[in-house]
């Protein structure tokens, strides 16, 4: 269904026994002001990427505790859009105060082989016993591997 069809969001919400989840088509904080008051979807994802950065995206999850709306962001692309997202949960409080027993964080992870999704960064980031640990390097925590961006260079 269309992202800006709100009403048919909110009456699927009430038809199906799980979790909807969207965002990721949301560019814009007035759209997520809105899809999170109204709780359009039960966990709000926005794509790093299209929404506004990680500054926005920051915004966006304040705002989805505020209205205890889960928050999870999207990350779809190339390696780096990953360890950013981590980063961002890592600054955020995802359980929410009115929870009565804390959840694991849950992240998106696009596994599908392509190189663009580990090579261009030097050491990508690995699960561990089913634990993806925050990078600890500058930035976003990556160094990025600029003789394989070299590879998808068109001159």
């Amino acid at each position: 269904m269309p992202w800006h069809s709100f009403e048919g969001y909110k009456e699927l919400r009430k038809k199906v026994p799980f979790a909807i989840a969207g965002g990721e088509a949301e560019f814009d904080y007035q759209g997520f002001l809105e899809v999170i008051r109204q709780h359009v979807v039960d966990v709000i994802q926005p794509d790093l990427a299209a929404s506004g950065g990680f500054t926005n995206s920051r915004r966006v999850a304040i705002l989805a505790e505020a209205f205890q709306v889960d928050f999870q962001p999207h990350v779809f692309g190339t390696i780096l859009a990953l360890p950013a997202a981590v980063q961002l949960m890592a600054s955020i409080t995802n359980n929410q105060p009115w929870m009565l027993f804390p959840r694991p964080v849950l992240l998106e992870w696009d596994t599908t082989p392509n190189p663009m999704t580990t090579d261009l960064v030097k050491d990508p980031l690995k699960l561990t016993d089913g634990v993806l640990y925050v990078p600890k390097g500058i930035g976003i925590g990556v160094e990025v591997n600029e003789e394989a961006i070299k590879n998808y260079q068109i001159t």
